[in-house]
């Protein structure tokens, strides 16, 4: 009996040949429908903001707002918002889908490892004496449907190639699947408040999804060796001390559930594995085998359980009035923290008051061997617009100077005192490769504000890809 053909994929690139991409959404082409009657509902598109008209559609023939000739492939069929009426602001329709399924072929193991990719298009057009024209997003989510962040925008004012709203332009962006994404979210958004809305049009709504290639790791070596053993496998891969790898096998580049070796800790920037043949879990007339970077455990995580621990506040200049202060909200703010109990508030059972510079910093940790990273947290906001904000950096963990800026300007008043909203940023460049802290400051002017509640922070986390 002969031994298996031995095939390697490193971290989903095959050097066997490429996964295949897969489409995920349904009507993205907007042909299936009951025509112009402004109910479509049920055709895999919902909407949030308006439930009783899901979505509407026109013919290119027969119901003519778009005057000029159908995107290659666009069928009979249309979206435009004009006949929905008057529509809030935000998503006018979107639809979710899971990633994880034999049809995609993706796996919890090959988006964490983060070689996964996606391709998020869309046929676009406008009416120009308005500047009107069609606005999506794509946002990910993980298995607790905890927000990624919003990884792609479609913006049709950039008018595409040819620089005119008007005519149908194919707008395309392509990226990384963010580690722990476990499903996916397309929205078609609304931007202005008129009585018909903003007139849009998008046609062939598309996303992509594939293993893809892309995870980093470089494959060095990939041997039959003689061992005591009998004849083995070895595997030689570029790595990063102090890293972990994995190694997986599978008999179809599609199923990746059996694993040959797990916490593989690199000791030097070259690492190597070696199996006998035998051994191996899995036998056929071809096996392939991926390696695999783990990811680590969060360098920073903090939902303020056990008290404040290594967090500390403090202000800038004579005002004592307002301070980050840690319990259970009441009185004003949110009805309670995100989880479970405790959190951290602006005067967290009263409104802020003027003149506060105020901040929150968390702990040192560890971004020195970092190549990037992530922060997230939920955070409740009620602050006054246009003159008091909240800011959140990254310090330099020796002398708590400035690094960069996350995010600025936040500001707004709660929808209600359940609106708890789920950040997910990236840290900037400079906050790598270094020992660094968090920092939440708030600020206030000096007129006094219409007793808002503030800034409540909970459930901070800092994750590396």
């Amino acid at each position: 009996m002969g031994h298996p053909a031995l095939a390697i994929v490193a971290g989903s690139l095959a050097f066997a040949g490429s996964l295949p991409a897969t489409e995920i959404l349904e009507n993205g082409s907007f042909e299936n429908n009951n025509g112009f009657d402004g109910v479509n509902s049920g055709f895999s598109w919902t909407s949030p903001n308006f439930p009783n008209e899901v979505f509407d559609v026109y013919n290119y023939t027969t119901q003519i707002w778009f005057t000029g000739p159908a995107p290659m492939g666009g069928g009979d069929w249309y979206f435009h918002t004009v006949g929905l009426g008057s529509i809030p602001d935000g998503a006018i329709v979107e639809q979710t889908q899971d990633l994880i399924s034999a049809a995609t072929g993706l796996t919890s193991r090959n988006i964490d490892a983060g070689g996964s990719q996606f391709t998020f298009s869309a046929q676009i057009a406008g009416y120009l004496p308005q500047t009107d024209t069609g606005l999506l997003e794509l946002e990910f989510f993980d298995g607790s449907d905890f927000s990624l962040g919003v990884s792609a925008t479609l913006d049709g004012s950039s008018g595409g190639d040819d620089g005119l709203i008007d005519t149908w332009d194919l707008f395309t962006e392509s990226s990384l699947i963010p580690s722990g994404a476990r499903k996916a979210t397309v929205r078609i958004l609304q931007t202005s408040a008129g009585s018909n809305g903003n007139d849009n049009y998008v046609d062939l709504v598309s996303l992509d999804v594939s293993a893809g290639s892309g995870s980093g790791l470089r494959i060095l070596e990939v041997a039959r060796v003689d061992s005591p053993g009998g004849e083995a496998l070895r595997l030689t891969w570029e790595s990063r001390t102090g890293r972990s790898y994995a190694i997986d096998s599978s008999v179809d580049l599609v199923n990746w559930d059996t694993e040959v070796a797990n916490e593989i800790v690199a000791t030097a920037d070259t690492t190597t594995f070696e199996e006998p043949i035998a051994s191996l879990p899995q036998s056929g007339p071809e096996v392939y085998f991926r390696v695999r970077k783990l990811i680590p455990p969060p360098v920073l995580m903090e939902d303020f359980e056990s008290g404040q621990g290594g967090w500390t506040t403090g202000s800038e200049g004579a005002n004592n009035l307002s301070a980050w202060e840690l319990g259970v909200p009441s009185s004003v703010g949110p009805s309670a923290a995100k989880s479970p109990v405790n959190c951290f508030g602006t005067n967290i059972s009263a409104s802020y008051e003027v003149n506060a510079d105020i901040w929150l910093r968390s702990p040192s940790f560890d971004l020195t061997s970092a190549e990037a990273a992530t922060l997230r947290y939920s955070q409740f906001v009620d602050i006054e617009e246009l003159f008091d904000l909240g800011t959140v950096r990254i310090l330099d963990a020796i002398d708590d100077s400035e690094l960069a800026v996350i995010e600025t300007n936040i500001e707004g008043i709660p929808a209600n005192a359940d609106d708890w909203i789920q950040v997910s940023k990236n840290i900037p460049s400079e906050g790598l490769g270094k020992h660094v802290k968090l920092e939440f400051r708030f600020n206030s002017d000096d007129i006094n504000p219409q007793a808002q509640a503030g800034w409540y922070i909970d459930d901070i986390e800092v994750v590396l890809p």
